[in-house]
């Protein structure tokens, strides 16, 4: 690739891309339709990558997105206990 400084090989980025710490974010998993679909492929494409949410229910999606995957943050966000609390 032209645009890669020398010290750079295929290989090497590769490699880094791999070693990549990834998030996926999305901004609701309450049902199961055509975004959460994208979700899914990005969770079989990073099987390591945590899932970012503002709000999640866990009897609708929680066949495909294991809570153990959500991130613990989304708990405590406001917009979890609200949509808990109707």
């Amino acid at each position: 690739m032209p645009f890669l400084k020398k010290k750079y090989n295929e290989n090497n980025l590769f490699l880094e891309f791999l070693c990549m710490k990834v998030a996926i974010l999305h901004e609701m998993l309450v049902k199961l339709g055509g975004a959460e679909k994208v979700v899914e492929n990005f969770m079989k494409l990073f099987p390591e990558a945590d899932i970012f949410t503002l709000i999640y229910d866990e009897k609708k999606c929680g066949k495909i997105f294991p809570k153990s995957k959500i991130s613990p943050q989304v708990w405590d966000l406001w917009t979890q206990k609200i949509y808990n609390f109707t």
